[in-house]
């Protein structure tokens, strides 16, 4: 039986899915520390319930696309892990999904992670690594700083008895070639994991922050002093300097607003909870309590009281005024048959939803980003 984590007990340590920011900046995890986790976004929350899925774990509520998702890249799974086991020539060890794993030096712990997959085949081992994202930052299996802190981790696990480890990213749309690690590789990789982590845990007097894509998943960026003098040079711009920015301007500006966009987010909620616990120390903030709202949790059970029992309301107007979830049907009725029994007569319509920005990172031609201040006088 598996032991029960503690995720405060292992928010002490490096984790290998922050080592994209770990490596390109020395402040990064004492940051984090002090931020606290960040509140889960749309896109998180759709790549931990996918997760879950793929863990096998259980999960309430799924919606039809984090299934969706979740098949695909099962079956992206499938495919690549026969395709190794072929050149195993081995027949395969126990599969570990999610397995909390610890890299250790002289008794003391230095980082934390939890593989998607791995798998051992003789002196041979497998990792296979979920993303959600079409275009996830630090892609590419040969330079994904979080698959060689989990090659490392691999590496002890398996007492370091391996002669290669092949590693792949397994993620909607295009997908580079799988990365294997030689045995060599493998002690390279554990050292490179250990330096970083030392370092991290560690950081030389007078480390300052470096601002790069890694910030995007970095929770230490709220305080990042880089990323707050930033916010202050955007803030101190009126409306108007705004809409007359470049095209040029808006290029360089735009990828970072959604980090901008978190940041503020988040000291919203550290502003209520500040305010909840110490409304003396924020004179003039207080919390409002929200709007009380109703809702039926029953539609059979209004229908019961409002139509038959106490004849209310007529059954056309009670009908009229009843929503019928698309979603919850489709736990009872396959889709296709859904649409060829409604579509015919108008029941069921179909809308879109509006369209939105994407950013493809690779595309990207400004190879260093002036800071916003330079980029909101371009106007």
């Amino acid at each position: 039986m598996s032991k029960k984590q503690n995720p405060a007990l292992e928010s002490l340590f490096p984790r290998a899915s922050a080592f994209y920011a770990y490596a390109n900046c020395a402040v990064s995890f004492r940051l984090a520390q002090a931020a606290g986790p960040e509140p889960d976004s749309v896109d998180s929350a759709f790549g931990t319930a996918t997760h879950a899925l793929l863990a096998r774990k259980k999960k309430d509520e799924v919606t039809p696309e984090q299934k969706q998702m979740a098949l695909e890249l099962e079956a992206q799974y499938q495919k690549s892990f026969a395709s190794w086991l072929e050149s195993a020539l081995a027949p395969p060890g126990p599969l570990y999904s999610e397995r909390r794993l610890y890299l250790k030096e002289n008794h003391f712990t230095l980082v934390s992670g939890q593989p998607d997959r791995f798998r051992r085949a003789g002196a041979h081992a497998y990792l296979a690594d979920f993303k959600t994202s079409w275009h996830p930052v630090d892609s590419s299996p040969a330079t994904n700083a979080q698959l060689r802190v989990y090659a490392a981790l691999i590496w002890d696990f398996y007492h370091q008895r391996l002669d290669d480890l092949e590693a792949v990213i397994l993620k909607p749309g295009p997908r580079l070639p799988p990365t294997i690690f030689t045995r060599s590789d493998l002690t390279l990789v554990r050292q490179w994991t250990i330096d970083i982590a030392t370092s991290q845990l560690a950081p030389p007097p007078g480390t300052q922050p470096r601002k790069g894509p890694w910030c995007r998943y970095c929770p230490g960026k709220i305080l990042c002093p880089l990323w707050q003098a930033e916010l202050k040079n955007l803030a101190s711009f009126t409306l108007d300097q705004l809409d007359a920015l470049s095209d040029q301007a808006l290029a360089n500006l735009g990828p970072r607003l959604e980090l901008a966009s978190k940041i503020i987010t988040r000291l919203q909620e550290r502003l209520y909870d500040a305010v909840a616990k110490r409304p003396a120390s924020f004179p003039g903030w207080s919390i409002v309590p929200g709007t009380t709202r109703r809702k039926i949790t029953s539609a059979s059970q209004a229908y019961k009281i409002l139509v038959s029992s106490l004849a209310l309301v007529s059954h056309q107007d009670f009908i009229s005024a009843t929503r019928v979830s698309i979603s919850a049907l489709r736990a009872f009725i396959p889709d296709s048959l859904l649409n060829q029994s409604l579509s015919g007569d108008g029941t069921l319509s179909l809308s879109q939803n509006p369209p939105h920005l994407a950013y493809d990172p690779s595309l990207q031609t400004c190879p260093q980003p002036p800071s916003l201040l330079s980029e909101l006088s371009q106007t």
